[in-house]
C-alpha cells in the first residue's frame, strides 16, 4: 500500500521518481505507527485502562523518540515488541501498585534515568543519529525521563507504576539492543 502511495505521490508531482523509496520508508513508518497507537487504544479500552493506555503510549513514544534502543526486523516484530512492554507496564502497574510505595518507584527512576544517561541513544541501522547530535538525544531521555517520572506522581500509584514501567522497558530495550550490537561486533571479530 505505502508503495502505491508514494507511487501515485510522484505522478502527481508532490515527491522526484527518485525519491518513492525514501517517501515508502516514511509512510511505512507512518502507518506502523497509526496501526500499533490504534491497537493499544482499543486493547486499553476493551481492559478498561484506558488512562493506563495513554499514559503508556506518551511516556514510551516519547521517550523510545529520543533514547533509541532494540529495534524489530519486521512491523509484526515491531508489534510485539511494543505489546509486550505495555502488557508488562500495566500489568504490573495494576499487580504492584497498591504494595510499592513512591520512593521504590523513584529510586527505579532515578536507576533509569542514570542508565539513560550513560547509554543513550541507542544506534539504529535504519536511523543513525549524527556523532554531533548524539549528547542532545541524550540530554533529552534524561530530560524526558525525569520529568515524565516526576508528573506521574502528581496521578497516584498507578499512573506513577505504568510511568516508571514504561521508562524501564525503554531502559530494558536500550540494554538488549547495545548487547546485541556488541555480540553482533565480536562475532564479525571473530570471522
Amino acid at each position: 500500500m505505502e508503495h502505491r502511495i508514494a507511487v501515485f505521490l510522484s505522478k502527481n508531482g508532490v515527491c522526484a521518481e527518485e525519491d518513492i523509496d525514501i517517501y515508502e520508508y516514511g509512510l511505512t513508518a507512518i502507518f506502523s505507527t497509526v496501526y500499533t497507537t490504534a491497537a493499544l487504544l482499543i486493547t486499553g479500552i476493551l481492559l478498561h485502562r484506558l488512562p493506563e493506555t495513554l499514559t503508556f503510549i506518551l511516556v514510551f513514544v516519547l521517550l523510545r523518540g529520543q533514547s533509541g534502543g532494540y529495534h524489530a526486523d519486521s512491523r509484526i516484530g515491531c508489534l510485539a515488541t511494543t505489546f509486550i512492554c505495555y502488557a508488562a507496564s500495566v500489568y504490573l502497574s495494576v499487580l504492584i501498585s497498591a504494595g510499592i510505595g513512591s520512593r521504590v518507584y523513584a529510586v527505579i527512576a532515578a536507576i533509569c534515568i542514570v542508565i539513560l544517561a550513560v547509554l543513550a541513544p541507542g544506534d539504529n541501522p535504519n536511523k543513525r543519529i549524527p556523532k554531533e547530535r548524539i549528547s542532545r538525544f541524550k540530554c533529552r531521555s534524561v530530560i524526558i525521563a525525569t520529568a515524565m517520572a516526576v508528573i506521574s506522581f502528581w496521578f497516584g500509584y498507578i499512573i506513577q507504576a505504568v510511568t516508571v514501567s514504561a521508562i524501564l522497558c525503554v531502559v530494558l530495550l536500550l540494554i538488549y539492543s547495545k548487547c546485541r550490537r556488541r555480540s553482533e561486533t565480536n562475532e564479525e571479530k571473530d570471522c
